[in-house]
Formats: C-alpha cells, structure tokens, sequence
C-alpha cells in the first residue's frame, strides 16, 4: 500500500487542502483495516431481552383475550339480525310452502288460465314471472321452480300408487282413511311400485287441498306419467250387480231359443226336463254363454285394472319402447314446430320484399313528378335558352308518351 502511495505523489499534492475539523474523520487506510469492532455493550443486550419477553406476553395476553371473545356470545349488529321474507325479497327461500303457497303455484301453472304452455317451452321466464305476479317477490324463481318440481315427482307416486291392484276385488279405499292408505302404500312398495318416498298423511292432504285434481286436469293424459293398463272383471261393485240382475232376462230369453235350436238339430241330444222349477238346468246353451260374455265384456272397461292371470311385466325392453315412443312424439312436435316457424318467417319475408317493392315505386314516381315540373318550369321560363327549353319540350314529350 505504501508503494502504490509513493508512486503518486503529485496526485497527492495536487489534491484540494481540506480544513482541519474536516479531517479528523479522515484516518489512513492501514489505521482503518487495523481497527477492531467494539465489544458489545451488555446494557443493550439485556434491554433487548427485556423487550422480547414483554412482547412475548402481550402476545399471550391478546391471544387470550381473542379466545375470550370469539367463544363469549356477541350483541346480534346490524348486519347479523333475522331477515325477514318481506325484507329479503325475491331471495325468501327459506321458510316451507304452506297449503295456500302451494295451491296458489298450482292454480298459476295448472289452471285453464295458467301458464303450462309457458313452463314447457321457457321454464325460467314462466317461473320469473310466477315469481313476479303470484308471490310479489316472496318467493325467488328458483324455489318456485324447485318446489313445482317436488309436486310432479309427488304426482307420479300417487299415480303409481293409484294403478296399484291387490287383488281380492280391491275396495275401493276412502283417501281420509290413512290406516287404509297406509297399508294399501306399503303393498305397493312391496309389488314394486315406485312410490317410495309416498305416505298416507300426503295422500291425503293432496286430495283435500285438490291438489291431485289440478294435475289430473293437465297431466291425467301424459304419456310420460300415465300408463295403459288392461281392465279385467276383479271386482262386483253394487252397480255392477243391478246391471247383471238386468241382463238375467236377455239369459233366460236365450236359453228358450237355444232349446228350440236343440229340438230342430237331430245331432244334438235334448237334456231332460228338470224335476223342480227351482233347480237350475245343467249347462248353459252357447247362445246364451256369448250374450252374457258380450254384457260383461261392455262392463269390464270400467272395472278394476287388474290383470286376469299373469301380471304386466315392465322391464327394460318396455321401458325402452316407451322412452324412444316418448321422444318421437317429441320429435314430431318438435318439427311440426319448426315448419310452422318457417312459414311465417317465410311469409314475413315476402311482406317486406313486397313494403319495399313499393317504397321503390313510389320514388320512381316522385322523381319522375320532380323531373316533369323542372321540365315545364324551363319551358315556361322566357329567360333560359333555347336549347334548354328544346329538351325540356322533349322530356315532357316522352313522360307524356
């Protein structure tokens, strides 16, 4: 270092005089590398401790103290009160529907006057719209539509339920009855029928609310939720009975003119006459057997749907069937649809070409009026040239050609 000093001596002198109080501050470079650090003052360590353990327990004692809030109960603030349906607006989806809600949303959608139609093609604006002129705003879109959807599912189980048959004539069972119900619901489960979720206590309240009714009227004949099921001869209500007393006339008749054929037919043996008025005869003639078939068969159609020896069967080969039956009919709704929109954006089309076929005409006309009156302002003009009331004359001459 003292070398790389002595070697530049005159850069040394030719460097500014620096007062002398500012210098003091200036040491060589040997006397700064030589200069060791101080020792570290133990008064500060032992504040800097001091500061660390304070600290530490005002962290405790704040953590302690936010234990203590967060588990103490707090004063309900504004923002944390109840809200209430009428504050809280289309967003009320809290509370359950009762019975006048919900006859009210099915008297909207399936009434004569209701917007079924509207629900099928455009669920969302059908249900805003519910939601707007029904509730008021009471109940948000969404629950409406969640809540429509919860009734049709309902609707199918007591349609199942309905359809169901035990057989042993089925009296008929009073909906008020829910012993009744409640035992006719668990023999549906158990021979398969798809109502699971169903009890007597919403079957019943669906028949005194009319609620059952209303989707009857829209949905009775809706392939997707009825089925056809075949009616045999199950059961003999008191109506039935009077009708077979009525028909015992026709039977008698019949046997008369069966003995007649008889007696005519040399193959055939006459049976003996039968000792007592009282006893019955043997067998029943042909003639008279098919007219009481033909009588029964005519009051079968309202009878109990009940299958005569096997049960109907639904597996998944039926259920196929039905499911692409179903999406054919909507297909062909679908097109029909389609067309009929065609049609009219067809014939919308041709309104305008014909609006505009005419706007057309009738600025050819204006500019022809226009350029005849220019023509006869000019021919009428004694002050334009000669040559320009020439061609005025022949423009008038040719419009009037």
């Amino acid at each position: 270092m003292q070398q790389v000093l002595s070697q530049q001596p005159e850069q040394w002198q030719a460097m500014p005089q620096v007062p002398t109080s500012q210098r003091e501050h200036l040491q060589p470079r040997e006397e700064v590398l030589n200069i060791t650090p101080p020792a570290p003052s133990q008064h500060g360590v032992k504040r800097t401790c001091e500061a660390a353990r304070e600290e530490e327990k005002a962290g405790k004692k704040l953590r302690k103290e936010n234990r203590m809030q967060s588990t103490a109960p707090s004063k309900p603030s504004r923002r944390d009160e109840k809200i209430t349906p009428e504050k809280q607006g289309s967003n009320s989806t809290g509370r359950n529907y009762s019975d006048e809600e919900t006859t009210r949303l099915l008297h909207a959608v399936l009434s004569p006057d209701g917007c079924f139609d509207l629900v099928q093609r455009n669920p969302a604006r059908a249900f805003k719209k519910i939601s707007e002129e029904t509730f008021k705003f009471k109940r948000s879109d969404e629950s409406i539509r969640g809540r429509y959807g919860r009734l049709r599912a309902i609707y199918k189980e007591i349609v199942e339920y309905e359809s169901f048959t035990g057989g042993d004539g089925d009296p008929d069972v009073d909906p008020d009855d829910t012993d009744a119900v409640a035992e006719r619901i668990e023999k549906a489960k158990r021979d398969g029928k798809d109502c699971k979720k169903l009890d007597a206590k919403t079957v019943k309240q669906w028949n005194q609310n009319g609620w059952y009714e209303l989707f009857n009227q829209r949905l009775g004949e809706n392939p997707g939720i009825s089925r056809e099921v075949e009616h045999h001869s199950g059961a003999i209500s008191d109506a039935r009975i009077s009708s077979e007393s009525e028909d015992e006339s026709e039977v008698f008749s019949g046997w008369e003119a069966s003995d007649k054929e008889e007696t005519s037919s040399p193959r055939q043996h006459r049976p003996s006459p039968s000792p007592a008025p009282s006893q019955p005869k043997a067998r029943t003639p042909a003639k008279a057997q098919s007219r009481k078939q033909k009588g029964k068969q005519k009051q079968c159609q309202g009878g109990v749907p009940e299958p005569r020896h096997e049960r109907r069967k639904s597996g998944a080969a039926s259920l196929t069937s039905e499911f692409f039956q179903a999406n054919t009919e909507w297909l062909k709704a679908t097109n029909e649809d389609s067309r009929a929109r065609l049609e009219i954006l067809r014939k919308k089309e041709e309104r305008e070409e014909a609006v505009q076929r005419r706007e057309e005409s009738q600025r050819e006309q204006d500019k022809a009026k226009d350029k005849v009156e220019l023509a006869r302002q000019l021919v009428a003009d004694g002050n334009m040239p000669e040559e320009v009331r020439e061609k005025a004359r022949k423009c008038l001459l040719a419009f009037l050609e």
